[in-house]
Order: C-alpha cells, then structure tokens, then sequence
C-alpha cells in the first residue's frame, strides 16, 4: 500500500499563508506598541499565537487537497510471461438463436463462458476478439480482470462490427462466418512476439462457409498456436 498525490506541484498553494502571517506580524507589531504607549498588559503567548496557528493549519489542508492524495492497495500477482490466451467469440447474426423464448442467446452463453475462463485463469493474460469472415481484436491479452470483463460486456455483441467486405460476392457470403479466418490469429500478430505458449479457444456454434480445416490447422500449427 501507498500514498501518492495527483498533482504534488499543487500544494505549493500553501504558501499563500506568508500573505496574512505578513499582515499579522504587522498588526501585531503596531498593537504592542499602543498597548506599551497606554500602559495595558501584553496578550498571552496563547492568545497572540492562536490567529497563527489557525491560518497554518488552513493552509496546510488547503495545499494537501490542491496535491490530491491518493491511497492504494494491492497485491502482488505473479503472471506467466510465457503464454497467452485469445478467446475469440463467433458474433454473426446466427448467434442471436435461443433454444428456446426467453432462454439466453448463444452469444449471451458464449460470453457467460468467456468470463468465467477468464476468472479461472487468473496467471494468464486473456484477450478478447471477434469472428465473422474475418478475425477482430477488442482485447490484446492482459491480466486485467476489470478491463476485460468491461470489454466482454459493452464491446462484444451481434454484428459489433458487421461482417467487412471481401472477395465473396454474394450476400451470403458476406455476412455468414467463415472459420477459416482463424487463420488471421497466425498471420496478423494476435500474440506478443516470444510468446511460447499460445492458446485460442473459439466460442462459435459451427455456422460457417465450408472451409479446409487441414488448412486451417497446418496454419496455426506453424505458428504455434493450440485451439479449443
């Protein structure tokens, strides 16, 4: 745990007592010299020094507020630098289907899976992307539980984005999944170079264009990639 402030630089607002300590020096001086002159005794040290005291303690608060102290605390977590994990989450409109009216869609239950694997592995950095016919990143893997559950819940949906444009031109083709974009996780950098152990598990309910899955597999498999 520790204390830090904000905008240390702020404080120095403090300094702004040496305008009325100046003009209570002053006032001070003058009242002595009229008590001396008409013969009355001098105040107490208590009472002369309380108007002092006040105006440092005001100030004091005054620049420890402008300096915005903060309190943290936390623990240590000890994270693997040697892998890392992409759940990568089917979006297309085949997704809305529920098994029944009322139940949870099939995107809802997929990103009820993703956070409770992410949860669950805790040591691992996690990323988040998406998959139409092609492979999106909203997440690069990090062992930020809070920013990845806020990114599972507001960035991940149905069509978040749409399908993008691509050689296929039918309707169909441009908005149903293709699997075999997972073939973009090898070739566009989803992992940190160096990264030994890289792992995608795809939450999808297998609508896809017909792809080569022997394709599909050598790729990952050459680039070191496991998938679930």
């Amino acid at each position: 745990m520790s204390i830090h402030f904000a905008t240390p630089l702020a404080a120095l607002i403090a300094l702004a007592v040496c305008v009325p300590l100046a003009g209570w020096l002053i006032v001070s001086r003058r009242a002595t010299r009229v008590r001396a002159s008409l013969g009355l005794p001098e105040l107490s040290r208590g009472r002369r020094l309380a108007p002092v005291v006040a105006v440092v303690v005001l100030a004091g608060l005054l620049g420890v507020a402008a300096a915005q102290p903060a309190y943290q605390k936390g623990t240590a977590l000890r994270v693997r630098s040697d892998a890392q994990l992409f759940i990568v989450i089917d979006s297309s409109r085949s997704m809305l289907a529920r098994a029944k009216p009322g139940s949870p869609s099939r995107i809802d239950r997929a990103k009820a899976t993703a956070a409770r694997l992410e949860r669950s592995l805790r040591d691992v950095p996690v990323g988040i992307a998406t998959i139409t016919n092609r492979v999106l990143p909203h997440l690069f893997p990090t062992t930020d539980s809070v920013v990845f559950q806020a990114t599972l819940a507001d960035a991940v949906g149905v069509d978040k984005p749409p399908p993008g444009s691509s050689a296929f031109s039918t309707r169909r083709s441009r908005t149903a999944s293709t699997l075999d974009s997972l073939t973009q996780l090898a070739s566009r950098r989803f992992y940190a170079p160096g990264t030994k152990h890289r792992l995608a598990i795809v939450l999808t309910d297998g609508e896809s264009r017909p792809i080569s899955a022997s394709s599909v597999a050598r790729s990952l498999q050459d680039a070191h990639i496991q998938t679930i």
